[in-house]
């Protein structure tokens, strides 16, 4: 037994002694070519310093690529706002010259405008009436859609048969569609048209039933609107402008 532990004894000495003559001989072989201890580690320092360059020059690759890809992103989203600011501008500048119509008719509002809207005789407009139409009409020149809508809704409550009744209704209308709230608008159109079919704007209400139903991507419907329209209203305004989204609607767009 004691033999044995001799034996492993002397093995691990051999093998230490071969180790320290193995570390000796690289060294002395690197020293043989005239590197010293000092240039060895400034050539391993060196090596680790092109190792972190290589991961840095390649981080500095992905933050320029995930760069390029974010601004292509702003750049579609700026396209995409421009697009909405364009389309808001259009509505407004419509809105626009709609109100500036209707003011310069306004001192004829209540005799040539209501005679048209049914085969009877216009109702009188009382003050009050006269009131309420002013301040919801001043809201919409403000833009304020969500409060003029509240203010005609109010006037339409409070004045059903009144000389006001179709216009607010049609400026209802008006205002949902300046707020892209389309689906509203077309009920509020439709209802005008049924409730005053000689009312001087139903053409206009037809053909803005028909962009609403484009906008909405409701090609059939959009279509039997502007259909209608252009036969029943020949020669007018309103029918070149439907058979134009007509011809837009065929192409496609």
């Amino acid at each position: 037994m004691q033999i044995m532990k001799q034996q492993t004894t002397e093995k691990k000495r051999a093998r230490s002694l071969l180790l320290t003559l193995t570390l000796f001989t690289l060294m002395a072989g690197n020293l043989a070519y005239g590197e010293t201890v000092e240039q060895r580690l400034s050539r391993l320092e060196r090596m680790q310093d092109s190792k972190m360059m290589i991961e840095l020059l390649d981080r500095v690759d992905t933050l320029q690529r995930e760069v390029r890809e974010l601004r292509g992103t702003i750049e579609e989203g700026d396209h995409a706002l421009n697009g909405i600011k364009k389309r808001q501008r259009e509505l407004y500048l419509d809105i626009d010259q709609r109100l500036s119509r209707l003011e310069r008719e306004r001192s004829s509002t209540t005799t040539s405008e209501t005679s048209t809207v049914t085969d009877a005789e216009p109702a009188a407009v009382t003050e009050g009436e006269q009131q309420a139409y002013q301040l919801a009409f001043g809201l919409l020149r403000k833009l304020r859609y969500e409060q003029a809508i509240t203010a005609f809704e109010q006037l339409i409550k409070d004045y059903p048969d009144g000389s006001y009744a179709p216009n607010a209704r049609y400026w209802i209308a008006e205002a949902n569609y300046a707020r892209r709230e389309y689906k509203r608008a077309i009920s509020d159109y439709q209802e005008l048209i049924s409730r005053y079919p000689n009312y001087s704007k139903v053409a206009e209400a037809m053909l803005k039933a028909g962009y609403c139903h484009y906008e909405l991507k409701e090609r059939a419907s959009a279509r039997a609107q502007l259909e209608v329209l252009k036969l029943k209203y020949p020669g007018t305004n309103e029918a070149a402008e439907a058979i134009e989204l007509l011809k837009k609607i065929d192409g496609g767009g």
